[in-house]
């Protein structure tokens, strides 16, 4: 049996070929990174590649074994060798797609209470619908996290603005016909039975 050669170096690694018979196998391999621009070893066995990583180094390449590797870490009580910078802004992350999801939401509500009060000849069953799940689903996102009423409250004024955005773009009114200020509370925005 021949020695094993190693062929040219692609980014870090060489391909070895045992034989002439394996050595398609490295065509292969090269022609893959050249096309891909990843190595041909997270190719073969991407799961071996990847424990072979720190895990700030999976990051940026593979997000998920990234979560696999650093929840495992945590739950076994290793979590100086987590990627601690990279888990505590994921986690920051998290706190503020929940903040945008919820001032969305309110923005939707108001647009649609707006429409109601400015257009009382076109209401409909799809507006009470549209108004109701929105309330339903801010007063569970705020039953599961109480912090974000506040978050809410502070930027009340926001909301509206995206409200009157949207309310524009479905009435065709200008902006001149809603008021300049949010003429509901949250509380009422919040109530199932306030219609304005």
């Amino acid at each position: 049996m021949a020695e094993p050669r190693s062929s040219a170096p692609c980014r870090g690694f060489s391909i070895l070929a045992v034989s002439p018979r394996l050595a398609p196998w490295a065509i292969l391999f090269r022609s893959y990174e050249l096309r891909s621009k990843r190595s041909p070893i997270s190719f073969l066995s991407g799961a071996h590649y990847n424990r072979v990583m720190s895990p700030a180094d999976l990051y940026d390449r593979d997000f998920h074994e990234w979560t696999i590797r650093n929840a495992e870490l945590l739950r076994s009580g290793r979590a100086a060798d987590a990627d601690l910078p990279h888990i505590a802004e994921e986690i920051e992350d998290m706190g503020k797609r929940e903040r945008r999801e919820l001032l969305s939401r309110l923005g939707v509500l108001i647009a649609h209470l707006l429409k109601w009060q400015a257009q009382p000849e076109r209401r409909g069953r799809s507006w009470s619908a549209t108004i109701r799940l929105q309330r339903e689903e801010i007063g569970d996102l705020i039953s599961q996290m109480p912090s974000l009423k506040r978050y809410l409250v502070e930027n009340l004024p926001k909301a509206y603005h995206y409200g009157v955005v949207g309310a524009m773009a479905d009435t065709g009114l200008p902006e001149e016909a809603f008021q300049s200020t949010c003429p509901f509370d949250l509380e009422g925005l919040l109530d199932i039975g306030f219609l304005p």
